[in-house]
């Protein structure tokens, strides 16, 4: 678990307890896991047909233990860093500590319960960025996309102008009305191991299993602070999302793109 246990930067005190066994003593690694995070664009899962989706993400541990995170996604890496998105996804819930690692060294415990997530079409027909100055060589149907894996008992998904949030657990019950978000996301706690420090954290893969997230971590990301900041002193004194949905709507969309099919077929 060597990214997870390395020194954060710009706080020596983190770097000296790397090696700590944090179930014993502190770490403080739970004072410091408040804040907001930006992830940068990356490439999530295998390309699917020549296409890959990039992903750029923030996420929000609040002291009074309320988590969000928002995930937006486009085609290539210059659409992902130029803000031009098609697709968004929220998820809000809570986040508890679980105390520090008996397995390894630095990092401490924590978990994330996702209660609501809302998912907003931001473009219907989305395209590749052109290159050297030529038209976009392909778009997507994203509506039928969208509309195949969560058809939300017949709700308008289109942007037309004016994107519009979706909340799923409201309009988008029961299961089958958006299967993917209900039986991967909602309601569903996740473990994972971190260590943090005010200006940046680590954090290990979460899992819904503790073994995977707590007694045999593995590496995700370390990713900085927008800003500086610590938990207040009550709660530190109390105690990367999986990828499956953006292949999933990946390869929806290019069938859709090429054959036409009804996206509920493949569910």
């Amino acid at each position: 678990v060597a990214a997870l246990s390395v020194a954060l930067l710009g706080d020596p005190a983190a770097g000296e307890l790397r090696g700590a066994n944090c179930s014993e003593t502190s770490c403080y690694n739970a004072e410091s896991l408040c804040g907001e995070f930006k992830e940068p664009c990356e490439a999530v899962g295998p390309p699917s047909f020549g296409v890959q989706i990039w992903r750029t993400a923030t996420s929000q541990f609040q002291g009074d233990f309320s988590y969000r995170r928002v995930e937006r996604s486009a085609f290539d890496l210059e659409a992902c860093e130029r803000g031009d998105h098609w697709l968004e996804v929220v998820f809000d819930g809570h986040w508890t500590l679980g105390g520090g690692s008996h397995s390894v060294l630095g990092l401490s415990l924590a978990s994330k319960t996702v209660v609501s997530a809302y998912v907003t079409l931001l473009q219907d027909n989305p395209c590749l960025t052109p290159v050297n100055g030529l038209p976009s060589a392909r778009c997507f149907n994203a509506l039928l996309a969208i509309q195949g894996v969560c058809p939300c008992n017949g709700w308008d998904w289109s942007a037309r102008g004016t994107p519009e949030a979706k909340d799923i657990g409201m309009f988008c019950s029961p299961e089958d009305q958006c299967p993917l978000i209900h039986q991967v996301y909602l309601q569903q706690t996740q473990y994972f191991s971190y260590n943090a420090s005010k200006a940046s954290a680590c954090f290990g893969k979460a899992n819904t299993l503790k073994v995977r997230g707590w007694e045999q971590p593995q590496d995700d990301l370390c990713v900085a602070k927008v800003r500086e900041s610590t938990c207040p002193s009550a709660l530190a004194g109390a105690m990367r999302w999986p990828t499956s949905l953006w292949h999933f709507l990946l390869v929806m969309l290019v069938l859709s793109d090429n054959c036409h099919v009804h996206l509920g077929y493949m569910l």
